[in-house]
């Protein structure tokens, strides 16, 4: 969810198949049936008709030039891609996408590569964010916000939802009270937009993997590759599984795969991360100043549960007043350890909580409700609640908030913890089986990636075969984009369509920089 980031709703792709004029009539045919007990003959003529059924036309997607808003030193060409709302019915009503593609400094470009951003809610059209990328001195970038997100339609943002936050952190109310309060406001985000005339059914990530090949069409791409972080992986293995025509290879960071999201996904990623953080530092150099890092974790999510922090941070221009509680320490500790810069910082931060230095506490404030409030929160809850609506029933959701505990937080502001008073039809279920192709695949994942576990990344990859699965320590969420050496290797990677070896930085790569103190100091 980086912000940087079976048979199924496919694009029915058949030619009309019907009978003409110039087709003969059948002929009537005559059977003679005799009986031998009455020594009797019946005939009967029967006439054989032909009956035309008409295929639904194919789509056929439009890109409209539209303004680019990216700096001048970019060279870059913008459109508008018109797609069906729903893939079913290509007669009907439409989204536009907003697409860009940025040029390759050089004239004999290989593939492009299509960017697939995280969330789902977070866009991914912004052109200046790869004005410095390595990427496109070989080939072209092409960059776009999914349907619903960004400049693209519908807009489905959800003030109520970004209220919703600053609800639950701006008072130290009893969980119960926010979880109601939270479930009004999930459930009028939902009564607005469907009042608004949106299909809540329409954002599956089916329905973006079937996106995403009509913009290849459109652009007349014959191929590409694939860059997925976090929801991005998702979304790119849905479309190796649906259109493998038109893909190259892929580069899978982070991944979210298809058979993921059960109601303690939330919780045991967050127990995995925060042991997964005590634990390397007790194995780096980060052990000699903070030896008894578990323990100021501890005390750092509970002391403030009967004195909550408060302080005062602005947004947009507007004050807004917070009281924080350990779950709330709690989750903007997570929410930190997906920026790999910071978790050098984190075991300093943590002991600074744990006794009672709240000096930090405004810029986790910033960090995180900025983060979940960039999202289009309506996009979120609809494309998680189709494609997960299968993994969860709402006994399993009323055992997660019957005891919440540090988690609880984090279990309020998850889109898939909203889904009972979010409803939208489910994916067939075979879309939560594994994806299995042979399609060449680059699977990257962090060992300190709070939201998607390695272990999801590493066995995704067994599903399909990647041809170079690896695990990076001391890094959080979206390897990529935190790491040169990732950035080498995924390029190299494209550079040789999915036949790159081990690139020397990789077997040579030292442990991480030295964990430092808040201060920087070493």
């Amino acid at each position: 969810m980086r912000r940087i980031l079976p048979t199924l709703l496919a694009l029915t792709l058949v030619a009309a198949a019907c009978s003409d004029d110039t087709e003969p009539a059948a002929e009537p045919t005559t059977t003679t049936t005799t009986t031998a007990a009455s020594s009797t003959t019946t005939t009967t003529t029967s006439t054989t008709s032909t009956t035309t059924t008409e295929a639904p036309p194919a789509f056929v997607p439009t890109a409209t030039p539209r303004d680019c808003a990216a700096d001048d030193a970019i060279d870059a060409e913008c459109w508008w891609v018109t797609v069906p709302v729903q893939h079913e019915d290509p007669s009907g009503p439409t989204y536009d996408l907003a697409v860009t593609r940025l040029h390759a400094a050089t004239d004999t470009p290989g593939p492009p590569v299509v960017y697939l951003s995280g969330g789902p809610g977070y866009p991914g059209g912004d052109p200046d964010v790869w004005g410095n990328s390595t990427m496109l001195a070989e080939r072209d970038v092409i960059v776009y916000d999914q349907r619903g997100t960004g400049s693209s339609t519908p807009n489905m943002q959800c003030p109520e939802l970004e209220q919703a936050v600053f609800d639950i952190l701006g008072a130290a109310a009893p969980f119960a009270d926010e979880l109601v309060s939270r479930n009004a406001q999930v459930e009028a985000c939902h009564a607005r937009l469907l009042g608004e005339g949106i299909d809540l059914n329409s954002f599956s990530t089916p329905h973006s993997a079937a996106d995403l090949d009509l913009i290849r069409q459109a652009l007349e791409i014959d191929r590409w590759h694939l860059f997925g972080v976090s929801y991005g992986t998702r979304l790119a293995l849905e479309t190796m599984r649906s259109f493998p025509g038109g893909v190259e290879t892929a580069i899978l960071d982070s991944v979210y795969p298809t058979t993921a999201g059960e109601a303690d996904r939330m919780r045991s990623s967050a127990s995995r991360v925060f042991a997964a953080f005590v634990e390397t530092c007790a194995i780096t150099t980060c052990d000699a100043d903070h030896p008894d890092l578990g323990t100021q974790l501890d005390l750092a999510t509970s002391r403030y549960d009967d004195e909550p922090i408060e302080l005062t941070v602005a947004f947009d221009g507007v004050d807004h007043d917070f009281a924080l509680t350990g779950p709330d320490v709690a989750a903007g500790l997570f929410n930190a350890l997906y920026d790999t810069e910071l978790i050098p910082l984190l075991p300093t931060i943590t002991e600074s909580f744990a006794s009672g230095d709240t000096g930090l506490a405004s810029e986790l404030v910033d960090r995180g409700v900025s983060f979940l409030n960039s999202a289009a929160e309506g996009m979120a809850m609809a494309t998680e609640c189709a494609d997960n609506g299968n993994l969860a029933e709402a006994a399993d959701w009323d055992e997660e908030f019957a005891d919440p505990d540090i988690y609880a937080t984090l279990l309020l502001v998850a889109p898939v913890s909203m889904c009972p008073w979010f409803p939208v039809e489910p994916v067939d279920p075979a879309f939560n089986e594994p994806v299995s192709t042979l399609g060449p695949a680059l699977v990257l994942a962090g060992s300190l990636d709070p939201i998607t576990p390695p272990g999801g990344s590493m066995d995704a990859a067994g599903y399909i075969g990647a041809v170079y699965p690896l695990t990076w320590e001391q890094i959080g969420h979206g390897v990529v984009f935190a790491d040169p050496c990732a950035a080498t290797l995924a390029e190299a990677w494209l550079r040789d369509s999915g036949t790159a070896k081990n690139e020397e930085c990789v077997s040579d790569r030292d442990d991480r920089a030295p964990w430092q103190p808040v201060d920087g100091s070493s």
